[in-house]
């Protein structure tokens, strides 16, 4: 079973093209990753998006860092390199849909909270495999969507950190936010499962860093 590490990022203000190599050659390079997405935000800054990069590691279980050790390792970077904070999770990979190789050029985010009660997990599966991914996979453009659960927060305190994550890859061009989109996304279900939430949801918009 794989294992994700989402890492959420700022660097110190003077140290932004530092940064950008840094976060792919050095940052975790002794990880054991078998695929890793790194991302720069473009919807806007506000309170809950207050992280503007993102780095996202698939792993083996059996490659996994202890959580002392994740901790360890970047704030050895706080001090010593070109970053200024940083927020990390966990998560175990729930399942997969990818229907294209093409590149990403997009990538979505979006977390959810709904209660831990067998019911509504069981409601958010089934919304997931019968009608959202099967219905965005309609939309011309779109690549692939990855459903996580989480297991650990750096600082799980924080308001926008959610117990379920789906990672939507997306192609260029795409018709995301089109007709397409509206449709396979503004259904009943979909606001019966809004219904269920007892967190805002959270939605990220992102680009692969160049």
């Amino acid at each position: 079973m794989a294992t994700y590490i989402l890492l959420l990022l700022e660097p110190r203000h003077d140290e932004l093209t530092t940064f950008q190599k840094w976060r792919k050659e050095v940052l975790f390079a002794s990880l054991e990753f078998t695929s890793s997405l790194y991302l720069d935000a473009v919807d806007p800054v506000s309170p809950t998006n207050i992280y503007r990069h993102l780095n996202i590691y698939r792993l083996n279980n059996d490659a996994l860092p202890t959580h002392s050790d994740i901790e360890k390792h970047l704030k050895s970077h706080l001090r010593d390199g070109p970053l200024a904070r940083y927020h990390w999770q966990l998560h175990r990979y729930i399942n997969e849909l990818r229907q294209s190789q093409l590149t990403t050029a997009t990538v979505i985010t979006v977390g959810m909270t709904i209660p831990q009660e067998a019911d509504a997990d069981q409601e958010l599966n089934q919304w997931y495999d019968k009608e959202h991914i099967p219905g965005l996979a309609t939309v011309p453009g779109w690549l692939a969507g990855t459903r996580l659960q989480l297991m650990h927060a750096s600082d799980s305190n924080v308001e926008w950190v959610a117990p379920y994550v789906a990672i939507h890859e997306w192609g260029d061009p795409n018709e995301l936010g089109g007709d397409m989109w509206n449709k396979a996304v503004m259904t009943p279900w979909t606001e019966r499962i809004s219904e269920l939430q007892t967190a805002p949801m959270h939605r990220r918009v992102w680009k692969m860093s160049i």
